[in-house]
Parts: structure tokens; sequence; C-alpha cells
């Protein structure tokens, strides 16, 4: 059996939000375990008005950087809880910066979530995951009652009857994946990552990806390249083009 608890609260506007979350982190705090808030600046302020002095005891993080990708998000969160691994026990709220106007995007962010069930399932953490249904499509509101095993009301926690097997939720996103147009530049993967690194980081220049961002590609490109070649049979290629104001990194095995 897990030990995560893994919760979605849907809630509508920042005075439902206060008056869930309130309760909830005193609770939190007198059993003596730890909280960590990640929320817009407008209802993170919302929120300390009304713990008043209880809000010393939160630890809150900023949502601008801390939900930049699932990827960085996700290690985000497993870092924070192993530096506080034998420590009090940890309560996560947080509430993704969904990407509405990209499909594509949308769907990463819901099999972050769904990935959460399994990747996290032996941590002793409760997770409570946040959707303003003022705010959000129909669309995401579902997602969360597909990749949330429970779900958080005003009468405590309750099952989510639409929660979905992470592989299932992975697999039905599959058809927004992105095919590789003809134009598309190929490079075999070899052992001259290096090389490989450099090439891909030129195309990302040529598209206009920030400078700053570009070492992020090539870390994550080097390290699914010796992951294709180690465990994906030891032959791999990787496809770099635009798609309208994205630039696109694929890498297959």
């Amino acid at each position: 059996m897990s030990a995560l608890v893994h919760d979605a609260l849907v809630y509508e506007g920042t005075d439902d939000f206060v008056e869930h979350l309130v309760p909830y982190v005193r609770d939190a705090l007198e059993l003596g375990e730890g909280v960590l808030v990640v929320t817009p600046q407008r209802k993170e302020s919302a929120l300390r008005e009304a713990l008043g002095g209880d809000a010393a005891h939160v630890d809150w993080r900023d949502r601008a950087s801390w939900y930049t990708s699932p990827g960085k998000v996700f290690n985000a969160w497993a870092a924070y809880a192993a530096e506080h691994d034998g420590g009090p026990r940890l309560r996560l709220v947080g509430e993704p910066s969904w990407p509405t106007a990209a499909p594509e995007a949308v769907a990463e962010w819901a099999r972050y979530e769904a990935a959460i069930n399994v990747a996290l399932a032996d941590m002793d953490l409760a997770c409570l995951c946040l959707y303003d249904a003022t705010e959000l499509p129909e669309e995401i509101v579902q997602h969360a009652l597909h990749t949330h095993p429970t779900l958080h009301t005003h009468g405590g926690r309750v099952l989510s009857d639409g929660y979905t097997d992470p592989g299932e939720v992975a697999a039905g996103f599959d058809g927004l994946l992105l095919d590789a147009p003809p134009h598309a530049r190929l490079y075999g993967v070899s052992a001259d990552l290096a090389g490989l690194r450099a090439c891909t980081a030129r195309d990302a220049a040529e598209a206009g990806v920030p400078r700053e961002r570009i070492p992020e590609l090539e870390l994550a490109l080097h390290e699914l390249a010796i992951n294709a070649l180690t465990h994906g049979g030891g032959r791999a290629t990787v496809r770099t083009w635009t798609d309208g104001g994205d630039f696109v990194c694929e890498i297959a095995d």
C-alpha cells in the first residue's frame, strides 16, 4: 500500500481557497508536521492574513520560479522531501501553473500529476494539489479527478471515482505527440555526445531559444542519449525542428 497521500482540491476562488487551506494547514501544525505552500502570490497573501501568527511556521515558495516545467517541479518536490527526511512528516501544497493555450504542454503536466502516484509512492508525504475551477477549463479539472486517488473536500477526504491507472493516463495522451516534419534535422546518437550537444545547441539558437535555456536543453539531451545508448539497444536518433513558436528536440531509440 502506498505511503503517499496525493489529494486534489478543486475550489472556487480565493475565499473558498482560504476556507479550505486554513484548517488544513493548522491541522498539520498542531500535529507537528512541516508545511510547504506554493501558490499564486495573491492567494498566498490571503492565506497568510487568515493564518495570522501561524503563517510564520509555514514554508512559502514562489510559484513562478517553482512551477517552470514538469521535470523541474517533480525534482523540486523530491529534493525538498529528501532534505527533510528524518524530520516531521510533510504536507506539500501546490498549485500548478497550467499552460492552457498549449494542449501538448497540458498533457505533459497531466502526465506529471499521474507519475507522482508511482514515483513518490514509497514516501510518507501528503501532497495537496490545487485547482481553481473559476480559472481553469473543465478539461483540466477533469485531469485532477483522473490523476489523484483522493479528493480533499470540506467534509474530509473522499476517493476519486474518476481515478485512473497512471499508465493509462500517460498512454491516453500519446496522440498529442508531435510528428517530426520532413525538414527536421536528423542526428545519430553515438559516443560523440559533445558533438551531438553542439549541433542541438546550434539548432536551438537558430530557432530563437533564449541563450540561458540552451544549457538546460543540452543537459536533458545528454542524459536521454546516455539512457538510450545504455538501455535502448545502443541505437538512437535525434531530430530537431520548430513547431509554431516552439523548438522541438526529439530523441528516439
